[in-house]
């Protein structure tokens, strides 16, 4: 059901209908699937093959989030940071990137970095925001490897490199 509904959400094999692909993903993310989630998920935020419907998208999100799709943890996160459908609510938001971040996503890792950075929703700390950071830039996150050189920890004069 999944695997139908991205066909007709991109126009594999057959003519492209986001209205039929949502439903698709509806009757798959009803069974369960994850990745069906979060395309329903997205269906709702854009309005695209449906209303567009922010308390849908958030409930499943939070579902594909809560089994463990780190996809929908990431952007769960976003929604919390943004308050987007939600109030905004920094600490939530950075619990949900944290559990993309461990599942190796790396633009929550830079969110958590960044998080860290400014004590966004967690006590601030320069060794976690290295961290977290250091995590996204060796995935190639760009912006990651940037903060990372401009937060590096300054070596005192007369100290050779080490």
């Amino acid at each position: 059901m999944f695997s139908i509904g991205v066909c007709h959400d991109q126009g594999w094999g057959v003519a492209r209908n986001v209205s039929i692909a949502r439903k698709w993903y509806e009757k798959s993310a009803r069974r369960g699937h994850p990745g069906a989630m979060y395309n329903l998920a997205f269906c709702y935020r854009e309005g695209e093959g449906a209303r567009r419907d922010l308390a849908k998208m958030l409930l499943w999100l939070t579902r594909a989030a809560e089994l463990g799709d780190s996809d929908s943890q990431r952007d769960l996160g976003w929604c919390h940071h943004e308050g987007v459908g939600v109030p905004a609510d920094s600490a939530t938001a950075a619990r949900w990137y944290r559990a993309a971040a461990k599942a190796g996503d790396r633009t929550a890792q830079y969110n958590l970095g960044l998080s860290y950075l400014s004590g966004d929703g967690v006590v601030q700390s320069r060794r976690w925001a290295r961290h977290w950071l250091g995590m996204a830039a060796e995935q190639g996150h760009r912006k990651a490897r940037a903060w990372l050189h401009s937060i590096a920890p300054q070596r005192p004069e007369g100290i050779p490199g080490v």
